[in-house]
């Protein structure tokens, strides 16, 4: 059975994150990053998820609002594709696993 995922913007702001907790400071070091929020429903269920601000995050925000379909993959996990590929832009070189 597929599941019905539907991904949309949480809020137009974004939270300074340190280390994983929140910070009220709107001061930014090399040690914060900003995490942007956006709405998971699944079977009229939501969650709201926070994301790292990066090039691909940003991208990945133009395809919002979105519904996916998750299917079943090798009977261990669900997948689902984009409309299209994401920027890499900053990305880190992938590792062999």
């Amino acid at each position: 059975m597929a599941l019905m995922y539907v991904i949309a913007p949480f809020a137009a702001q974004t939270t300074n994150h340190q280390y994983g907790t929140e910070s009220r400071t709107q001061k930014a070091s090399h040690s914060e990053t900003s995490a942007m929020k956006i709405r998971l429903t699944v079977d009229g269920h939501s969650i709201t998820a926070s994301l790292i601000d990066s090039p691909t995050t940003r991208d990945f925000l133009t395809l919002l609002p979105l519904k996916l379909t998750l299917e079943d993959y090798a009977g261990t996990e669900k997948i689902a594709y984009l409309p299209r590929k994401l920027s890499e832009e900053g990305a880190p070189a992938g590792v062999d696993p």
